[in-house]
C-alpha cells in the first residue's frame, strides 16, 4: 500500500536552504553566548512526566505531549529546555561551578493550536545563569539578547516587566489567591486585546474599578524606561514594600544593561509571561517591522524552579537558587529573516565541478581534496552525465562557480572558471588561484 508523504499539523520539514540558513544562525547564537562565557549542556528530549509537570502550569500541562513507554513508565517529551535544565543542575550540582552559564539549542514540542509562528515542534535556544541573585545576571540576559538581535539584523523593542511587581500590585486588588488567574488572562493581551482581557478579569470575579485599578499600572508604557518607573514609583503609596523594591530592582538591572549595550529597552507591564515558574523580572522581545510574529525572545527569573528536585545537602547549601534565563524563537526569527529578504544567513554556494566524460573521478576527488583545504567548499557531480545537464545542475542547486575539468583543460595543464552570475568564464593556471577567486567574489 503506497503512502502519502506528508507531516502533521504543527510539524515541518525544512529544505535545504531552510536548514543551512538555521544553521548559521545557531552558529550566531553560539558566538554570542560563548562571548559572554556561557558553555553549552545537552539534555534528552524524554523526560519523566513528573519531572515536565508543575502543579501551577494547567495550561503547559495540557499541552505536553505525553505517553507510556514500553516499561509502563509515564514519561513527555519536553515543552522547553528551562525545566529539563533544573532537574539537570540538581543531577549534576557536585560536577558544575555556580553561578553556572549556561546555553542549550534544541526541539521542543508543545500540542497547542498550530498558526503563523506558531508550531507543535519548534526549536528553542536558551541561555541561563543558576545560583545568582544579582540584578547584573539579570542585565545580562537582556545584553545577550539585544546583541544577538543586533548582530542579526533585525530591529527590535524589548518590552521588561517584573512578576515581583505585578504580584505585590495585584495582592492589594483581589489578594494572593487571584495573582496566577489574573496573570494568565494578562498573558492573553497579544491574542485578545485589551478589552478582550478585561472580560476575561470580570469573568474571573474583579469588579469594574478593579479592573480599572489594575488598568492603572498596566497602561503605563513610556518608550524612556526611566519615566516610566517614575510613573510607576508614583503607585506606590500604600503598598507593599516587595512593590517598591521591585521597581528599584527593574531600574537596577535597566541601568546596567543599558551600560552592557542593550538597545531598545521599555517598560510594560501587561508582560507577564505565561508560566508560572518567573519569580521576578520577565521580558519579551518583539521584531518591530513584524509584530505579529509575536515574541522572537523572551524570558526572566525563575528563582524556585530547582526547589522540586533540591534535597538534604544542595538544598541546605543554596547555591543553585537564583535562577535568570531566556530563549530565542529560532523558527520564528526564521520567519522575520525572511520577510526581510536579509541575505546575512544565505549559504557559502558551493564551487560546483563540472568533469569532462573522459576525465576521472580519481584526478576529480584529488583536485577537489585540494581545493576544500584551501577552504573552498566543493561539489562533485557523482555521475556520468553531459556539461548541458552538470550546468544545469549547478544552476538549480544555487552554484556561484562552475569549475570545468574537461579534457583540455587536463591535457593542458589549466582550469576554467566560470561565474553562473556574470557569465564571465577565464583560464586559470592553478587550483590555488581558482580558490582565490572564488574566495573574494563570495
Amino acid at each position: 500500500m503506497k503512502v502519502e508523504p506528508k507531516t502533521l499539523a504543527g510539524f515541518t520539514d525544512l529544505l535545504p536552504w531552510e536548514a543551512s540558513k538555521k544553521e548559521k544562525l545557531l552558529l550566531i547564537f553560539r558566538d554570542v553566548f560563548k562571548s559572554f562565557g556561557f558553555v553549552p549542556i545537552e539534555t534528552p528530549h524524554l523526560e519523566y512526566l513528573d519531572i515536565l509537570v508543575g502543579d501551577k502550569e494547567e495550561e503547559i500541562n495540557k499541552q505536553i505531549y505525553s505517553f507510556k513507554d514500553k516499561g509502563e513508565r509515564l514519561v513527555g517529551l519536553r515543552f522547553d529546555l528551562t525545566v529539563p535544565l533544573s532537574r539537570y543542575v540538581v543531577a549534576h550540582y557536585a560536577e558544575l561551578s555556580f553561578p553556572f552559564k549556561r546555553y542549550a539549542i534544541g526541539n521542543v514540542f508543545r500540542g497547542e493550536k498550530p498558526q503563523k509562528g506558531r508550531l507543535r515542534e519548534f526549536t528553542q535556544c536558551d541561555f541561563d545563569i543558576i545560583g545568582s541573585f544579582s540584578p547584573s545576571a539579570d542585565a545580562e540576559i537582556l545584553e545577550i539578547a539585544s546583541k544577538a538581535l543586533t548582530k542579526i539584523g533585525i530591529a527590535h523593542k524589548i518590552k521588561v516587566s517584573s512578576r515581583e511587581v505585578m504580584n505585590s500590585y495585584i495582592n492589594t486588588i483581589q489578594g494572593e489567591d487571584k495573582i496566577e488567574v489574573i496573570l494568565r488572562a494578562l498573558d492573553k493581551f497579544d491574542k485578545i486585546g485589551e478589552e478582550g482581557v478585561k472580560k476575561e478579569l470580570k469573568k474571573i470575579g474583579l469588579s469594574e474599578s478593579e479592573v480599572k485599578e489594575l488598568f492603572v499600572l498596566i497602561s503605563i508604557k513610556d518608550s524612556n524606561w526611566r519615566n516610566a518607573l517614575e510613573q510607576a514609583e508614583e503607585l506606590a503609596k500604600g503598598r507593599s514594600q516587595v512593590f517598591t523594591a521591585g521597581i528599584k530592582r527593574l531600574y537596577d538591572i535597566l541601568e546596567i544593561a543599558e551600560s552592557g549595550g542593550a538597545k531598545n529597552l521599555s517598560i510594560d507591564f501587561s508582560i507577564v509571561r505565561g508560566l508560572g515558574y518567573y519569580t521576578g523580572f520577565v521580558f519579551e522581545a518583539l521584531a518591530v517591522d513584524y509584530p505579529d510574529i509575536g515574541s522572537i525572545c523572551g524570558g526572566g527569573r525563575y528563582d524556585n524552579l530547582t526547589d522540586r528536585f533540591s534535597t538534604g545537602k544542595i538544598e541546605k547549601e543554596g547555591k543553585i537558587k537564583g535562577a535568570v534565563g531566556a530563549a530565542f524563537g529560532v523558527d520564528r526569527i526564521l520567519s522575520v529573516l525572511k520577510e526581510q529578504e536579509s541575505q546575512l544567513l544565505d549559504s557559502l554556494p558551493s564551487l560546483f565541478m563540472v568533469l569532462g566524460e573522459e576525465v576521472s573521478f580519481t584526478l576529480a576527488h584529488s583536485v577537489a581534496a585540494r581545493a576544500r583545504e584551501l577552504g573552498a567548499a566543493v561539489y562533485i557531480y557523482p555521475e556520468r552525465a553531459s556539461f548541458k545537464k552538470q550546468f544545469k545542475f549547478a544552476d538549480k542547486a544555487g552554484a556561484r562557480f562552475v569549475l570545468i575539468l574537461g579534457e583540455e583543460e587536463v591535457s593542458a595543464g589549466f582550469y576554467t572558471l566560470k561565474d553562473l552570475k556574470t557569465g564571465e568564464q577565464k583560464k586559470v593556471g592553478s587550483i590555488e588561484e581558482v580558490v582565490n577567486i572564488y574566495r573574494k567574489n563570495l
